[in-house]
């Protein structure tokens, strides 16, 4: 087994273009990637990591100053590693391959708890260890991230089982049970069947910097401030409640959240989707943060969320098939950002969808500006 609890595993990024793009020298540790993807096929070796919430940061500092995490999330990170696997193994079996997996990759946030009313607290959680632990005997503990750094000072590696067990008793064991072990499936940070569908991201994009973003990003670097951009909102979508069974006796709901950020002239500024919860039901936990960053007058504008019930029918012909294969929408909500505190904190909001098919449809979100913004 390897166990690991870390700040990041991707390399510091920054938001370009709409993207997240690593800074000019900023790389992912391919070939450590590599190495646990071989571990994970070739040993049947059982990783787990654990790494800090997005946008987590010192409690001395601002969100503007420092973060813990360098942007990326659990399922970039669980992306990562599944990609290494397939260049090494391009052959391997898709079935296999998801199973395995499945058993031996978990990648999951800090939590301080597991109850939800302190989800937003956990997520705010920053981890700041550099702990490797290999077959729950030799472990490696110190300022080392793997990720490309150039802060790191030194560390220890300790070959004794019963130093290690006893780490594992005072330190790991509370943190992954609280992170991982007790969280339902479905509140996850990433499950793989979720990431999947999302290994063609590009994550090493490299941009060609003009002199001007270069000098930008190298002034946000010696301030500190790399992580963070003026006037960003962050969405998280927690769970709908009481939706409408739009495939009645035939099934259950796979429903997804659509998002959009639109101006006083019903022009759509930004727009994202939540991933889709594959037989979610009525009540499906989505649990996924989402990113609006770099907006320009975010108090003038309206977020509008749609939730739909993904459709697939199969054999049917021409017209029909395209008629079939229209998602239904389970309801609408939106929320006038122009009401969002200036906060570090989030802001809950129990949005009632309006067009849902049951007047009691809910769907429960938390707004957070990062007190770059807001009244």
């Amino acid at each position: 087994s390897i166990k690991m609890s870390l700040q990041d595993l991707g390399p510091i990024a920054v938001p370009i273009a709409g993207h997240l793009t690593p800074v000019p020298g900023g790389v992912w540790p391919e070939e450590y990637l590599r190495e646990i993807g071989r571990a994970i096929y070739e040993r049947d070796v059982r990783v787990n990591i654990l790494l800090s919430n997005p946008y987590s940061v010192p409690s001395n500092l601002s969100p503007l100053e420092a973060n813990y995490g360098n942007g990326w999330t659990c399922e970039d990170v669980m992306a990562e590693i599944i990609n290494a696997v397939k260049e090494l193994r391009p052959d391997f079996d898709e079935e296999v391959l998801t199973g395995l997996l499945e058993v031996n990759l978990k990648v999951a946030y800090l939590r301080s708890t597991c109850g939800e009313s302190d989800w937003c607290e956990a997520r705010k959680s920053g981890n700041h260890s550099k702990f490797f632990m290999i077959d729950d005997r030799c472990y490696y503990i110190g300022s080392q991230n793997l990720y490309i750094a150039d802060l790191a000072e030194w560390g220890i590696i300790v070959d004794n089982e019963a130093q290690a067990q006893a780490i594992l008793e005072q330190f790991w064991n509370g943190c992954w049970a609280t992170s991982f072990v007790n969280v339902p499936r479905e509140l996850r940070d990433a499950n793989v069947d979720g990431v999947l569908e999302r290994l063609n991201l590009d994550r090493n994009m490299q941009h060609d910097f003009t002199e001007d973003e270069l000098e930008q990003v190298l002034l946000a670097k010696l301030r500190n401030k790399i992580g963070a951009s003026d006037r960003n909102l962050r969405v998280w979508v927690k769970r709908a409640n009481h939706l409408a069974n739009a495939d009645g006796v035939f099934g259950s709901n796979d429903p997804y959240v659509k998002i959009r950020l639109v101006d006083s002239n019903h022009k759509t500024i930004r727009k994202q989707r939540t991933k889709i919860i594959r037989e979610g039901g009525r009540n499906p936990h989505w649990n996924e943060q989402l990113t609006f960053e770099g907006l320009d007058t975010p108090a003038a504008y309206t977020l509008k969320f749609k939730v739909y019930d993904q459709d697939s029918f199969l054999g049917l012909p021409g017209q029909l098939a395209d008629w079939a294969d229209a998602d239904d929408r389970l309801g609408k909500a939106e929320v006038n950002l122009a009401t969002l505190r200036r906060t570090t904190e989030f802001q809950d909001f129990e949005l009632n969808i309006a067009d849902g098919w049951f007047t009691n449809s809910t769907l429960s979100i938390a707004l957070n500006t990062d007190a770059q913004w807001g009244n």
